[in-house]
């Protein structure tokens, strides 16, 4: 018979509940990103909104999903019109300043092989933080690629 020790006992459980809380989902099916849109963003898509991606990463007690989805400038102003703000110049230039700043600019391996980062682009970007009242820690942000007619989502909560 194998004895474990109370730390051993402790690390195994505790290794069972991260993996256990963790994992990462990219659902197909129109249905369920219609879903995933309206629990983003709080409205449906609308017809003129052909394509929509969408990934969703856990780890532990935080998580992050990125959306991209055909720009239709009314739904984007719709979306944009409850409690986002226009990113600035200034804003931009300094990413050190605000999480959703920092990402912007940098690659993440969680990130799907759609996604792309605007870089130093001229760009319009949206951003709410905190966006969530449930976590310690969480922001939104859109960055709108108009020449490819898309915009980009990413949002993350953490405790």
């Amino acid at each position: 018979m194998i004895r474990l020790s109370d730390l051993q006992v402790a690390a195994l459980c505790s290794l069972l509940l991260l993996a256990g809380c963790s994992g990462s989902s990219e659902p197909t099916s129109r249905t369920d990103l219609e879903r995933e849109f309206q629990s983003e963003f709080g409205i449906a898509p609308s017809s003129r909104i052909t394509q929509i991606r969408c990934r969703i990463v856990r780890v532990g007690d935080s998580w992050g999903k990125r959306m991209l989805f055909t720009l239709d400038e009314a739904t984007l102003q719709r979306i944009v019109s409850n409690g986002f703000s226009v990113a600035t110049t200034e804003e931009l230039s300094r990413p050190w300043g605000s999480h959703w700043r920092q990402d912007l600019n940098e690659q993440n391996p969680n990130a799907p092989s759609w996604w792309l980062t605007p870089g130093t682009n001229q760009i319009r970007v949206y951003y709410r933080e905190p966006s969530r009242k449930d976590f310690g820690g969480s922001y939104i942000y859109i960055w709108v690629n108009g020449n490819a007619n898309t915009a980009y989502s990413k949002s993350a909560a953490w405790n």
